[in-house]
């Protein structure tokens, strides 16, 4: 009976990881899977102004692009709002998870709050028309965290998400970093190696395994990939990077000052996986309330597929 059970366990795996090679397929993902979300893009394209055009010109060219949020919203002084909320709740900072050298200034798994500024600059037209434009279709959002990164010293070793790899939770994908401080070599600054992503020079080099993404050993990226591409991101406060995290990148490894750090994500409806926070129970109440737009609408709303959920976290839990 024993044989039986685990013969079953091996096809059901193979089947299920088929399954999510197939949904990973471009032709499946971008023309099947996701024809509503390039369908409202197609109907509603955003007029993108010469900052917005480069940034999504940059992502497309090498993954990455960067600007500081005075560029973005000028004259708004956005970035003194997120450095005041960020002191109301930096006492109350602590480690909440495995990660000992990053202090959350939220609960791990958050509630959206629409009302938060953090939020509120995530879904704001400027941004979304960024990401929607990179992605080539209505995007959904679904992460958000807000992090002081702890200094280690030099004689700590990388692990978790110091170390390279690739984010497992879509084909194309993109995070949106700010620097609420200034973030120089010691602070732990975001790196990233362009043209690492889907289709382009490095993207073939420890690549992605759907459903997941890739922790290369220690070392083996620094073989594969000379020093001069690779790309370390310093910048003064309210510096923000826009980056698909498919592509290979790190952080966080503070030698002496610390570094603290919002960070967003946005995705397809393909991906499978589930929201990083929690929806309030009366979301449309609070869609309403914000006066939340259709691109911010279709970001925010739970859009999981059981069977495609159930069948990763079959296979998350079997330590894919």
């Amino acid at each position: 009976m024993k044989r039986i059970k685990n013969f079953a366990k091996f096809i059901i795996t193979i089947l299920a990881e088929s399954y999510f090679k197939i949904r990973h397929l471009w032709a499946v993902w971008f023309y099947f899977i996701n024809r509503k979300g390039r369908k409202l893009y197609r109907a509603n394209p955003p007029k993108l102004d010469g900052l917005q055009k480069r940034l999504v010109e940059d992502l497309e060219r090498t993954g990455i692009a960067v600007a500081h949020i005075d560029e973005l919203f000028p004259g708004e002084k956005k970035l003194p709002i997120l450095q005041e909320y960020v002191s109301e709740l930096r006492k109350g900072a602590e480690t909440k998870t495995g990660k000992t050298f990053l202090d959350y200034l939220w609960d791990v798994i958050p509630v959206l709050d629409l009302s938060n500024p953090f939020v509120k600059i995530s879904l704001d037209a400027k941004i979304l028309d960024v990401v929607n434009s990179y992605m080539r279709m209505y995007s959904r959002f679904y992460y958000l965290t807000l992090n002081v990164t702890k200094p280690v010293g030099r004689s700590a070793e990388a692990f978790a998400s110091q170390r390279w790899h690739r984010d497992p939770e879509d084909k194309k994908m993109l995070k949106m970093f700010i620097y609420i401080n200034d973030v120089d070599e010691n602070s732990g600054p975001f790196m990233y190696i362009p043209e690492s992503k889907y289709g382009l020079k490095w993207g073939g080099v420890f690549k992605q395994k759907p459903p997941k993404g890739y922790y290369p050993p220690d070392g083996e990226v620094e073989k594969m990939v000379p020093s001069e591409f690779i790309e370390e991101m310093t910048g003064r406060a309210g510096t923000i990077i826009f980056c698909d995290t498919s592509g290979l990148h790190k952080g966080g490894f503070a030698l002496q000052r610390e570094r603290i750090m919002f960070t967003a994500g946005y995705r397809s409806t393909a991906s499978a996986w589930r929201t990083d926070f929690k929806h309030p129970k009366n979301l449309e109440e609070e869609i309403n309330k914000a006066g939340l737009g259709e691109k911010a609408r279709f970001a925010v709303t739970p859009n999981q597929t059981p069977l495609s959920t159930s069948l990763l976290y079959w296979l998350k839990g079997k330590k894919i």
